[in-house]
């Protein structure tokens, strides 16, 4: 039984997590990335997988109320966080209301995923951006079985996977919050997986992270230790990344990429911010872009204003800096013959030989960085 085309499949596992004789498992194709298969001797014919997969229809799209820039007023909070710090004071907050918050560990061994957290402690296990698929797995049951004990829960997600929960609950429920990320596109995390090997040869728990103050960089730390660090614009799986060699086949038509949102709240990088409007403050520390997208992201978001910087902008603003709130990410023009290369030769023969012309032109623009880095310190000096 076929639960939706595959082209459209996004890996949320609601299906999986709401079968009701648990005949739906994970497979993957052969670059990684993660499908669903349908035993079907076990298959009853209920036909509720094909009616909560958010693929055959999700509708339930919200055009954003207000906008904002804004980021935390607490220094070490907004120091840590990929921009503005807002997901880390929400989380905060929920968990001080004895609720949990659910989302994507930046601490993993051989798996990417979402977890469970309930106490303040475990927060910085969430922060940080995460450019890979993380696996929910059964955390929507999770999620459920915490709203029916009464708990106030966050969930922050990447767009289809909020479409996913509320997929399989059903519907809404008043002590869910949602935050929706903008999101540019998922690899597999085979292709990571096998980067990072290829880098380290550890296979221990690690904490990675994508996302530094002074710009983007991948790097990898093993027991308090820097092991990688590299600038995305000299990393191969950053590079295929930006230049979107290897996103799921839904992410290139991705129905969430658009200003209409499915979180309750929605969160990026505040690109372009002040350009068509100015913006007389200093954003050097990182921005966040808010979407309240609902009354009950309203009252989420007023209630944390006096621990925000925050300024209202037009969505126009938000929607010209954000590409991904226009359009899905464009595949690379060589995607199908990394595809095919990949298992013949592995990550980064295909990625090199596939990203050639990207990688020449990343290089440039380092060194160009780097020479005008080089240039101010000198000024500096001589000044």
């Amino acid at each position: 039984m076929k639960i939706c085309d595959t082209q459209d499949c996004t890996g949320c596992f609601a299906c999986i997590n709401r079968c009701p004789v648990s005949c739906i498992s994970v497979t993957q194709n052969g670059i990684g990335h993660v499908y669903v298969k349908v035993d079907e001797e076990r298959c009853i014919n209920c036909g509720i997988c094909r009616k909560i997969c958010p693929a055959n229809g999700y509708e339930a799209l919200n055009k954003p109320m207000d906008t904002y820039a804004a980021w935390s007023l607490d220094e070490n909070e907004h120091k840590s966080s990929s921009s503005g710090g807002l997901a880390t004071l929400l989380s905060r907050k929920t968990i001080a209301q004895g609720g949990v918050v659910y989302g994507c560990s930046s601490v993993c061994t051989d798996q990417v995923k979402h977890i469970r957290i309930d106490c303040l402690d475990d927060i910085p296990k969430l922060q940080g951006s995460k450019y890979v698929q993380s696996y929910t797995n059964d955390t929507y049951g999770n999620v459920k079985n915490d709203l029916k004990d009464g708990l106030k829960v966050l969930f922050i997600g990447t767009p289809c996977q909020i479409a996913g929960i509320y997929s399989f609950l059903g519907g809404d429920d008043d002590n869910l919050l949602t935050i929706d990320l903008i999101c540019h596109g998922v690899p597999p995390q085979k292709l990571m997986f096998e980067h990072i090997k290829n880098k380290t040869e550890i296979n221990q728990e690690k904490t990675l992270s994508f996302r530094e103050k002074n710009g983007f960089y991948l790097k990898i730390i093993h027991e308090n230790n820097v092991i990688y660090h590299k600038s995305s614009l000299f990393d191969l799986y950053y590079i295929g990344f930006s230049k979107g060699l290897f996103f799921r086949d839904s992410c290139y038509q991705c129905q969430y990429a658009n200003k209409n949102r499915t979180g309750d709240i929605t969160l990026g990088d505040f690109w372009g911010l002040g350009k068509q409007i100015p913006f007389n403050h200093d954003i050097k520390s990182g921005v966040s872009v808010v979407l309240v997208n609902t009354a009950k992201g309203k009252a989420a978001f007023e209630g944390c204003k006096k621990d925000l910087f925050f300024e209202e902008r037009t969505l126009d603003e938000a929607v010209a800096g954000n590409y991904n709130l226009r359009s899905p990410s464009a595949k690379h023009p060589n995607t199908e013959k990394f595809i095919g290369m990949y298992g013949i030769h592995g990550f980064d023969k295909a990625a090199r030989e596939c990203l050639k012309k990207d990688i020449i032109k990343y290089k440039i623009l380092g060194l160009l960085q780097k020479s005008n880095l080089a240039m101010k310190i000198v000024g500096r000096i001589k000044g």
